[in-house]
């Protein structure tokens, strides 16, 4: 039985944050209706023009609404829409009867604002749009084009105000986003941290064991040095984890090459040290993860007496001599696949009748350099 992973909520100060957002900007709505019905001109114009702000305020206000909760969205597109044209109907209808410039500009600026709250579309060209629209009806309604134009400052400084709010909303859930994010790649380094440590040392651990109760009646000596060695083994791991624990475990190329070398020489694989090379820092991790792959793959899925790990500027090389056994799946090598692609490089592998090939793409020392060959998980 499996347990899955705890899903990382949203944070309750977020929620809080959207609740009020919508709340106000609902408020927004309710008060551009009341300034265009304190200003409602007479007559059959003042009636279209009282219909239509009241639509617009609805629309815009569900629209509000579908942003704090978007499984409640139902064609926004056409709602904004219809709540555009009722803007518009409004604006036109207020000023052409006598109404005044401030209340008749505001369900303009209320239905832009309303439309991006759920589109998260682009503000400066849906500002630029809306102010030249609010800037032209106003024109045309009151024949007086200088009061269009400060029809389209005030639309803009309306629509500055409301989007202010929608903006503190959205770096509040970008920031959220980026805290579940960092969660989760923390998990992910933590499970690979000590998925790393557990297979590698466990295994060399098995492996002397099963030697030291063969060796137990005919050479107790030997016995008990190797279950000395198991213990240290033991202990190193047990430190290892610790250190992973409290994330203090730093993952760098020669430090994973130390490790594997000392891993192998203690399953019995005998393994040189090669001279080190510098390695450009961002890729750093990533080749470190190959040499701890190809290590738990020689420990786990080879009979191999010897190894080498050959690293220059020209890449990293990693060889054993015995081929793989068995068909693992290969899922840890098809990952790294992926994170080698993201890096700009390329993970490939091949098996031959007595070898197990991979070769990988990436820069090493700022050139794109081949990578390494050696005993991986099948695929």
């Amino acid at each position: 039985m499996t347990t899955a992973a705890p899903t990382l909520t949203t944070a309750p100060a977020l929620r809080a944050l959207q609740l009020l957002t919508a709340v106000l900007l609902v408020l927004h709505a309710a008060l551009v209706v009341a300034l265009c019905l304190l200003d409602l001109p007479s007559g059959p114009l003042g009636v279209v023009a009282a219909g239509a702000a009241v639509i617009c305020a609805v629309l815009a206000a569900a629209l509000f609404l579908m942003d704090l909760a978007p499984r409640l969205s139902m064609a926004p597109g056409v709602l904004a829409a219809a709540g555009a044209g009722a803007a518009l109907t409004a604006s036109a209808a207020g000023q052409a009867g006598g109404g005044q410039l401030w209340p008749w500009v505001t369900p303009l600026a209320l239905i832009a604002a309303a439309d991006l709250a759920v589109t998260r579309g682009r503000k400066v060209p849906v500002a630029l749009l809306g102010a030249c629209t609010a800037g032209a009806v106003t024109a045309v309604a009151t024949e007086n084009w200088w009061t269009g134009l400060t029809a389209a400052v005030v639309f803009v400084l309306c629509l500055a105000a409301m989007l202010a709010q929608l903006w503190v909303q959205e770096v509040a859930e970008h920031s959220d986003r980026a805290r579940r994010g960092a969660v989760s790649a923390e998990r992910d380094r933590f499970a690979a941290e000590l998925h790393d440590i557990q297979g590698h040392t466990l295994q060399v651990i098995v492996l002397k064991s099963e030697l030291a109760a063969r060796l137990a009646a005919a050479d107790p000596a030997r016995a008990a040095a190797e279950m000395r060695q198991v213990e240290t083994l033991a202990r190193e791991a047990l430190r290892d984890t610790r250190e992973v624990v409290q994330g203090y475990r730093p993952v760098s190329l020669t430090a994973e090459i130390a490790n594997a070398v000392r891993i192998l020489a203690a399953a019995g694989v005998q393994c040189p040290t090669p001279d080190p090379v510098r390695v450009r820092p961002d890729h750093e991790r990533l080749l470190a993860l190959l040499v701890r792959e190809a290590t738990t793959n020689v420990l786990r899925h080879s009979a191999a007496t010897r190894a080498e790990i050959v690293l220059t500027g020209a890449g990293l090389t990693i060889v054993n001599d015995a081929p793989l056994a068995g068909s693992d799946s290969g899922g840890g090598l098809a990952a790294l696949a992926g994170r080698f692609a993201a890096a700009g490089g390329e993970l490939t592998w091949r098996r031959g009748d007595d070898d197990f090939t991979v070769s990988a793409t990436l820069a090493i020392d700022g050139v794109a350099q081949p990578g390494r060959r050696g005993p991986v998980r099948p695929p």
